[in-house]
């Protein structure tokens, strides 16, 4: 049969074609669950899970509530959990690993033997992980590491399965892992290969088997995949100052991966492809890379951005994340005090923007108007009495 590109004949034809046939150019590539758990980014109260992030974790299911970042008593940093279960946190993570800022979880009764993230199932609301495809995909490979680190209880268990097409297959039967002074419980999935279309899930689930207040149950989950690609983690939220330095990072999985960063356009609500150098919202740099820089940022840089990550076998576009312009934030500390009150006085006294004396930029122009003077200083004084950066 004849197929008309141009006329867009057969173009599910073609597009089936080009998905069974991408998938074998597109090698297999290994990561785990700790990539995952990282690209969510750092753990700050009032910092909601990220969507759009390649992994999730829940409690009580896979419909369960998304675990939220909170402070907690019990630990000398925040993490995941629930406020109405402070004392019994983190229920999923931290790493236990030698990065700094991983190692806040020290509920349990021995050192963990491997790297792995920290689940805690608690009485009969299981902790769960959970992967969704956002590419055609082909899992080659699955396996899980786990041991148990509290010595008050009979173990906990641990179980993995997947969801393609809604219907749920049982890949690890539920193990029971008990307390051991030393050592793991290694499992391979069965079933292998698993082809997941965009939306099919792979879980991840932990439940409790004991004293609900040692069931602290290490795991490491390692897998390849072929096909698209695959975001871990979107780009966060962030903010700047006049001068300042953005970065936007979006690390994701596949092979022969392309990155394209856009920015959105506040005028024509549209986006556009950013591209290296002098640009109106600073110096732009790795606009083709997993992680965007953007230095001596300007007004101009308050905006929304993305990246869009494909390979031959398909792409996926991030979330966007937006940066905020703290203008009053004369020096670049992150706070409105009496230091920028201080290079405001300044500008103030010198009005005019085109003044030879005054600082590149004009930065104390806060209205963009090209005078330093009163309508200013009201900006500022209401971003001093908020004394921190949004």
């Amino acid at each position: 049969m004849h197929c008309s590109i141009r006329t867009g004949i057969c173009a599910a034809a073609l597009s089936l074609m080009f998905t069974n046939a991408g998938l074998a150019q597109c090698p297999a590539v290994a990561t785990d669950l700790i990539a995952g758990y990282r690209a969510t980014g750092p753990i700050r109260v009032g910092v909601p899970q990220p969507t759009g992030a390649a992994w999730q974790f829940r409690r009580g299911g896979i419909n369960g509530p998304l675990l939220e970042a909170i402070d907690s008593p019990s630990w000398s940093a925040p993490a995941w959990g629930s406020p109405a279960l402070a004392y019994l946190v983190p229920c999923a993570g931290p790493v236990y690993s030698n990065v700094p800022g991983e190692n806040e979880n020290k509920f349990y009764d021995r050192e963990p033997s491997f790297a792995g993230i920290m689940m805690h199932p608690l009485d009969g609301n299981d902790s769960v992980a959970i992967f969704t495809a956002q590419n055609a995909v082909t899992i080659e490979s699955f396996s899980c590491k786990a041991e148990v680190l509290g010595d008050l209880s009979n173990g906990a268990t641990f179980a993995v399965s997947t969801i393609i097409s809604g219907n749920s297959v049982q890949r690890i039967a539920p193990m029971l892992v008990h307390w051991t002074t030393s050592g793991s419980t290694l499992a391979s999935a069965a079933g292998l290969p698993w082809h997941l279309q965009p939306g099919d899930r792979i879980v991840i689930n932990t439940g409790s088997n004991g004293d609900p207040t040692e069931d602290w149950i290490s795991i490491r989950a390692d897998m390849t995949l072929s096909g698209g690609p695959t975001l871990l983690g979107p780009p966060k939220d962030t903010g700047t100052c006049y001068g300042g330095t953005v970065e936007l990072h979006a690390p994701a999985v596949g092979s022969n991966l392309q990155y394209l960063w856009q920015i959105f356009n506040t005028a024509t609500t549209t986006w556009t492809n950013l591209g290296n150098g002098p640009n109106n919202i600073g110096t732009i740099a790795g606009a083709q890379s997993d992680t965007l820089t953007i230095s001596g940022t300007t007004p101009w840089s308050e905006t929304g951005y993305r990246v869009l990550v494909t390979n031959s076998c398909g792409s996926v576009t991030s979330a966007p994340a937006q940066v905020r312009f703290c203008a009053a934030d004369l020096t670049c500390d992150g706070f409105v005090d009496d230091s920028d009150f201080s290079v405001f006085v300044v500008a103030y006294n010198m009005l005019l923007c085109d003044d030879p004396a005054m600082p590149a930029g004009c930065p104390a122009d806060l209205n963009l108007d090209g005078l330093v003077d009163d309508t200013d200083f009201s900006i500022f004084v209401v971003a001093y009495n908020a004394l921190l950066c949004p």
